[in-house]
This record gives C-alpha cells, structure tokens and sequence, in this order.
C-alpha cells in the first residue's frame, strides 16, 4: 500500500531490509503487547542499514511516552546527535 507521498511501502520484511538511512528502533523491555525478544531483536536484524539502532528503555512497558517519556526523549536526542 502507498505512503500518503506516494511511497510503496507496505511494511514487509523485504521493505525494511531496504532501508538505506539509519533508524532508531526504541523498544520496552518490559512490553508484552511486542516483546522485545519476539519482535524488537527481530526487527533489529531486518534493517541492515549503516548506523541502524535498537536502543532498549528499562523498566518500560508498551505505553513508552507515557511510562517513559524522558528516557525515551533522551535515547532519541543522543540517536539523532551523532556525527
């Protein structure tokens, strides 16, 4: 299915191993809704980009903003400081 610009992305495997930029992936330890171990290390290991990251928040359930918003922030901030 297209993106709203007119991306085709429709959210496969194939489709994030495509990926040419780097990601943040920011997951909860603790989210039974989307295990990390199940889907988080997976979804890691789909995106092969250079400079890609799975940064993991401790502690954390499934409502990351909400149960971890600052530490969360703070994952995003150093991802996106790098050089």
């Amino acid at each position: 299915k297209p993106w709203p610009g007119g991306l085709p992305f429709a959210g496969t495997p194939a489709d994030l191993a495509a990926l040419q930029m780097p990601v943040l992936l920011l997951w909860s330890d603790q989210d039974p809704e989307v295990p990390l171990e199940r889907d988080g290390r997976r979804a890691r290991t789909l995106i092969a980009s250079p400079g890609t990251e799975l940064a993991v928040i401790p502690n954390c359930g499934h409502m990351m903003p909400l149960e971890c918003g600052p530490q969360s922030a703070a994952a995003v901030k150093r991802f996106l400081s790098r050089p």
